[in-house]
Parts: C-alpha cells; structure tokens; sequence
C-alpha cells in the first residue's frame, strides 16, 4: 500500500494518444440502425460544434471507429448484427478506444438498474432516454468530449492510468501541485481521500483477474458519476483509489470519505462480486483549512491520507474511515 515514488510510474503511452489526428472540432459517431433517428440526432448536436459521422450497422461501426477515432461515440440500444453490449465490449478493445473514449448508449424506454449496470460494465459511460433527455445528452457529449481531450493529454504526458482513464499516482501529483498552488495563493481549504477494499477482499480479488477487471470498472464509473466536476479522481494502484478535493478542510474531508464508502456501500449491494463475502471498502483522509499556514506541499497532502488509509487497514475491516492525525502515528 506504499505509494511508489513518481519515476516508478508506467511511461508507457497507448497507441491511441500516440495516433491522434489534429482536427478543429470534436467529432461524434452516431450508431443507429435508423438514418432518420442518426439524423435527428446529427440536428442537434452538430450545432453545438461537432463534426458527425453514421453507422448503421456493428461492423461499420467497428470499422469506422478504427479510422476515423471519434471524440464521442454515441450508440442507439439496438443495432443490426450485434448486441449493443457487445458492441461496447469490442469497442473497449480497440487500441485506439481503450477507456477514454466516451460511449454514449441511448434508448427510446426506460432501462433497469441492471441493464444500466450491464452497460457500465460493457464499457459505456452513460445510458440516456432519447429523445426524452435531449439537454441532458447535449451536455454529456459536451462534457465527455473535453475530457476525452484531457484524457489524450494526459496519456501523452504519462498521467492517466490507461484502464480507467483516470490520473495516476503521477497525474494525481501533478493535479495536486496545481491545486495546492491555488489554494495557497487564496488560503482556501484542499483535502485529499484515498480508498481501497479490506485486505482480504483485495487478496481475493486480486486472484481472480474479471473479479478485479469489474471492480475496477465499477468504481471509476461511480467515481465519475458521482464526484464534483472539480474533484481530481485518480487510481493509485491496482485496486487503490485517490480523490483530490478543493474548497475541502479536514472536517469535511470525513464527511466526504464517508459519502464515498457509503456510495461504494450501495454500489456492491446488489452485486457483492465474492460469494458470501460482503467486499468493505476502507479510506483515508487529510484535509487543512489553510495550506499556506500548514506549510504543506502536494506530495504530502497524498502521502498523509494514504498514511492514515494504511491504519485503518491495519485495524480492521470495521475502521471504515480515517483521518489523519500526528498523535496516532506513534500509537
């Protein structure tokens, strides 16, 4: 559970960020079995900036997604010659996709629980009622389009973890200086949150690779959905996780840390993963009113709360969460 130190970080870049064509606007592919829905469609998000693209069937889609590598790729829930999960799924497996690509699945009914999950789990982000949430898609592929953008960056600068897509310990420390900058030029609070499973949990998953493939999954989903859009998201190890949170002091670093184990509570409910054994996510945190007083940098706002995530692991799966204090390091 020792953070590695940032030169131990993977340099490796997908070929994804490597192959990336410059173009002045975001592109979209729309994949709809129907031309006069992938029109309708094409109204209404072209205007907002985009270049769109169709396909009408699973292997067009496939092929197109390989050639032309769009920003956003939005899917309607029944296309000829494939199921749309599957289409996620292969998707996924396209280098020049990998996770941060956004995957967009709409459809004309409303969807379970557990075919949203399915979805999730396939690989898409989100899953959108049309034409019923039209503002809500125009928005997403908006938002989705700039992270994609960042996500790009990010994998060129060896900041991005390439399953999930979300920063590194490397990207996590670099989003921290930025953040610890700010907060000290306006004495503003900044807090950090690291989380991970039980050790038992963890050990049992970590034997089971599509155990852990999923967990993973899960997790960065919730974490996208859930976290504020200034929030800095970050897996830190292979089942180890990192929030960076501005305008956060100690205090409401509990709270946050609390809210994120009871979110990851109700993730797993319906589906704990390991038979009859309930997965307990564990957390630390670290948080200050006023950086500049404390005279901390990024580096050790991180290493604090993973050094109180640690205790709590030592303690056992019924220490949920742990702030970080000085008087218990010596206990």
């Amino acid at each position: 559970m020792d953070l590695p130190l940032e030169g131990d970080t993977d340099d490796r870049v997908p070929p994804s960020s490597q192959r990336r064509t410059l173009r002045d606007r975001p592109m979209v592919l729309i994949g709809e079995r129907h031309e006069w829905m992938a029109r309708s469609l094409a109204s209404v998000i072209a205007p907002r900036g985009y270049d769109i693209f169709h396909a009408f069937t699973a292997d067009d889609i496939l092929q197109e997604t390989r050639q032309r590598m769009p920003d956003v790729i939005v899917l309607g829930a029944k296309l000829p010659g494939r199921d749309c999960v599957e289409i996620c799924r292969d998707l996924r497996r396209i280098a020049e996709i990998g996770p941060v690509t956004p995957i967009v699945v709409l459809t004309s009914l409303q969807v379970s629980q557990a075919e949203r999950l399915e979805f999730l789990e396939a690989g898409a982000w989100d899953c959108i009622s049309f034409p019923e949430q039209v503002p809500e898609l125009l928005v997403k592929v908006q938002t989705f389009a700039q992270a994609k953008a960042t996500a790009e960056r990010g994998l060129r600068e060896g900041l991005l973890d390439p399953e999930t897509g979300l920063y590194n310990l490397r990207g996590l420390l670099r989003r921290a200086r930025d953040e610890s900058a700010e907060a000290w030029r306006y004495s503003t609070p900044l807090a950090c949150v690291t989380l991970s499973p039980d050790p038992e949990s963890e050990q049992r998953l970590l034997e089971d690779q599509d155990m852990e493939l999923k967990l993973v999954r899960r997790v960065s989903e919730t974490l996208r959905s859930e976290m504020r859009s200034s929030d800095v998201l970050a897996r830190l190890g292979r089942l180890h996780f990192g929030v960076l949170a501005p305008s956060t002091d100690g205090v409401g670093a509990s709270i946050f840390a609390r809210r994120l184990i009871e979110v990851f509570d109700m993730m797993l409910e319906s589906d704990p993963l390991i038979p009859d054994h309930p997965i307990v996510f564990q957390a630390g945190c670290y948080g200050v009113q006023d950086i500049r007083k404390e005279g901390l940098d990024a580096e050790k706002m991180v290493r604090r709360a993973n050094t109180a995530l640690k205790r709590a692991r030592t303690e056992g799966p019924g220490r949920r969460v742990e702030p970080y204090r000085e008087d218990r390091l010596a206990s």
